[in-house]
């Protein structure tokens, strides 16, 4: 009888401490998981914040003037991809105004500053956008012309057309009217262009880039 309530006891101690190496063991796992899910947050909040400054890095433009003997000025706006590493130009075109901006960021406080912006009142045709306010990304090239007033020439990379819009005073032609096919080089060259808009703006401010 005895021997009975000894082992029932034993039994019984030995179920007691393998539920409290089960308890430990549960516990340690749970520390385990909530230390792998703090240390998950720590990486994905490090992945977003490095992907915030590449994005911050890619934002950051550089600007090239070149002046050539022959009087002819060419603006040269890159914009600087990390991730890539490749160099893209930035233009924005609004609907009813075509606006050169040229952005540099701010890394202390993490935003963009607009740096020089040059803006005319022109109004593209509807082939720069299905409905107001759309927004596209141009090739921009700055040349002087005879008059001694500047032409600011946006063009789009897409597909095997060129269509050149040309300012007539404060008109445009039709692109319809002006539309022909690339020359065979260009029709298998990456670098094609879609369309081209041109206007005249005051360029005497850009003296003040630095």
């Amino acid at each position: 009888m005895k021997e009975r309530e000894e082992d029932k006891n034993h039994k019984n101690a030995m179920e007691k401490e393998r539920k409290h190496k089960e308890k430990n063991k549960n516990a340690m796992e749970k520390e385990r998981k909530h230390k792998e899910k703090k240390e998950k947050a720590a990486n994905t909040k490090k992945l977003k914040e490095m992907k915030q400054n590449n994005n911050l890095k890619a934002k950051k433009v550089e600007v090239e003037i070149i002046k050539f003997k022959c009087h002819r000025v060419i603006l040269i706006i890159r914009k600087v991809c990390q991730k890539k590493k490749r160099e893209m130009v930035v233009i924005i075109i609004h609907f009813k105004r075509v606006i050169l901006i040229i952005r540099k960021v701010c890394q202390k406080k993490k935003r963009e500053k607009y740096h020089l912006s040059l803006e005319t009142s022109v109004l593209p045709t509807k082939s720069f956008g299905k409905s107001a306010g759309a927004f596209r990304l141009f090739v921009a090239k700055v040349v002087d012309t005879m008059y001694g007033g500047y032409e600011v020439r946006f063009f789009k990379r897409h597909g095997q057309i060129m269509k050149f819009i040309e300012r007539e005073e404060h008109a445009f032609k039709k692109a319809s009217d002006i539309e022909r096919p690339l020359s065979k080089p260009m029709a298998c060259s990456s670098a094609r262009f879609k369309d081209i808009i041109c206007f005249s703006t005051d360029l005497s401010n850009l003296t003040n880039i630095h």
